[in-house]
């Protein structure tokens, strides 16, 4: 059993607590830990985690409005299924993630959850959010329903529904490419 705790570099009012228990060999045999990263100023991440059979298991993670479950592979392939559930996510940071540069406004909360599995080289993702009330751009909106999957960066939207704040609703369907993060097509 040992503990571990980092001071970040860049802000010292961070600092990330790994506890194990077990041997220390990561890929051989198995281990349990919980890490901690702790900044007065940002969203908190505590996880619970173990490392058995070559992957990672994370029994629960939360960073924020995030909580995070599902394994990791620590050697090739990487093989993933990991689910991700979204809870009042602020939509300008959710596009911000997806699209570099983003050179406009969006206001919102996002719900949801979005499934990553097969390997990191080319992750399969799933998504099923919903986003209430806000706008993007000059696009004001009660509600945004959205279905999409595929494999990473080629994503196929089942449904996107905009109900808008003037009544009006819009049934879209089709795909994009989330690789050119600066055009997003």
């Amino acid at each position: 059993s040992c503990v571990l705790i980092f001071i970040s570099p860049i802000d010292s009012s961070s600092e990330i607590v790994f506890s194990f228990a077990g041997q220390m060999d990561l890929l051989n045999n198995p281990t349990k830990g919980k890490a901690v990263l702790e900044n007065q100023a940002k969203n908190s991440l505590t996880a619970y985690f173990e490392i058995k059979s070559g992957r990672i298991y994370i029994h629960s993670m939360s960073l924020g409005a995030l909580q995070y479950q599902g394994y990791v592979g620590l050697a090739d392939p990487y093989d993933v299924n990991i689910s991700v559930d979204l809870q009042d996510v602020n939509l300008d940071s959710f596009l911000s993630f997806w699209i570099q540069n983003k050179e406009f406004e969006a206001k919102g909360a996002v719900r949801g959850e979005i499934k990553i599995s097969g390997n990191l080289a080319r992750p399969f993702l799933k998504g099923s959010l919903e986003v209430s009330p806000g706008f993007i751009k000059e696009l004001q909106f009660n509600k945004i329903f959205l279905n999409t999957q595929g494999n990473y960066p080629n994503l196929e939207i089942e449904k996107l529904v905009i109900h808008q704040s003037d009544g009006l609703s819009l049934d879209l369907k089709g795909s994009f490419n989330l690789s050119d993060q600066k055009n997003f097509k």
